[in-house]
């Protein structure tokens, strides 16, 4: 993940030509945004970075916009909120949400020294960035909790199987079934 959200970054950044990019990823332990990469990395530099908690009002604006298929138009203080950087300056940030429905998983900021104004095309593939990028993220997270949830129930069954309670076995077979375990053949727990 990191070294495709690496590639994707420098692409926009050599595509669209600003001075930086990064990318910021929800950290759901948190409920923050945090840093997942940055082209040109900064982490030799004396760049503070920091996590980002935005709030609903800000939330539901680039929910909106992105429902819209446009890039968020943002007042300075709302940029200030998306910007985690303390000691960089830039002319121009343009953030690009990463929302799927109503989930943010994260925002992509690229930074210029210049006054940006992007043309439709750039603002098409922007959008079409972002679209996809959250849809990847999203396909990401229900494939890791799909994981999750099959590795529970395989640890439930078979602390079930070894405590052998009568009249189980018609349950037991069925769930066995559902997890695609072969109960006719023998097998070995460790």
């Amino acid at each position: 993940l990191h070294e495709l959200l690496h590639t994707l970054a420098a692409l926009i950044t050599q595509t669209i030509d600003v001075d930086l990019c990064i990318v910021l990823l929800q950290d759901p332990m948190q409920d923050t945004l945090a840093l997942a990469t940055c082209v040109p990395d900064l982490r030799s530099q004396a760049v503070q970075l920091q996590p980002l908690q935005l709030s609903n009002t800000l939330m539901e604006k680039l929910s909106y916009a992105t429902q819209c298929g446009e890039l968020p138009r943002l007042h300075e203080h709302e940029l200030e909120e998306l910007n985690p950087l303390q000691n960089v300056q830039y002319k121009t940030l343009l953030p690009i949400p990463l929302i799927v429905g109503t989930s943010c998983f994260g925002i992509i900021n690229c930074y210029s020294s210049q006054p940006y104004h992007y043309s439709e095309d750039e603002h098409l593939m922007l959008c079409l960035i972002a679209g996809q990028t959250a849809l990847m993220l999203k396909n990401r997270q229900h494939f890791e909790e799909s994981v999750q949830t099959h590795k529970m129930l395989v640890k439930t069954f078979l602390s079930d199987l070894l405590m052998v309670q009568p009249g189980m076995e018609d349950i037991l077979r069925r769930r066995a079934y559902a997890l695609s375990f072969d109960i006719t053949r023998p097998h070995v727990l460790v």
